[in-house]
């Protein structure tokens, strides 16, 4: 769509990279899902307690095509941390790729690194938790549906994944 603007309008559930204005969004049945704005990577160490790695560099921004889907690679948008965004069938997929540890203050080693990001949900949608279930606290596993007032499925988050270099998720 433009230089900074990933947008693929003409589809059943159409996707929308802007990297200006820093945000990501899918729509279907004339809803728009505007999400991860303001993405970042948040320390949590084991007591609870948080620190931002702080606002990502959007400058450095790779495009490439094959036949089923776009990559947006953000490159270093922390210091050895790639920001990648996947569009494909109406769907995307947000990741991080850790090329290099960043330095850690101790009180964080034991704990995890966590994607922040801010959602923006249409009027008229609601969070339904009925296929996830509470582990901890506040923290759900599962699925996330948003739907209608008729329990409409609109949009949905399925659970994260962290791989290590050798694709394990242990």
């Amino acid at each position: 769509e433009s230089e900074h603007v990933y947008a693929a309008r003409k589809q059943p559930f159409p996707v929308v990279v802007d990297c200006e204005n820093q945000w990501t969004s899918i729509s279907t049945y004339g809803k728009e899902l505007k999400f991860n704005k303001d993405v970042s990577l948040i320390l949590i160490s084991k007591n609870g307690e948080t620190k931002s790695l702080g606002k990502g560099n959007w400058s450095n921004i790779l495009k490439t095509d094959n036949y089923t889907e776009t990559i947006l690679l953000v490159q270093e948008f922390y210091q050895g941390i790639d920001l990648q965004l996947i569009a494909s069938f109406g769907r995307l997929k947000t990741s991080f790729i850790v090329k290099q540890l960043p330095l850690i203050d101790k009180q964080y080693e034991d704990g995890w690194l966590s994607l922040s990001q801010q959602i923006d949900i249409p009027a008229g949608i609601k969070a339904d938790l009925s296929e996830s279930v509470i582990i901890e606290g506040q923290k759900r596993l599962g699925k996330l549906n948003l739907v209608d007032q008729q329990s409409r499925n609109y949009f949905y988050f399925t659970r994260s994944y962290a791989y290590d270099s050798r694709g394990n998720t242990e």
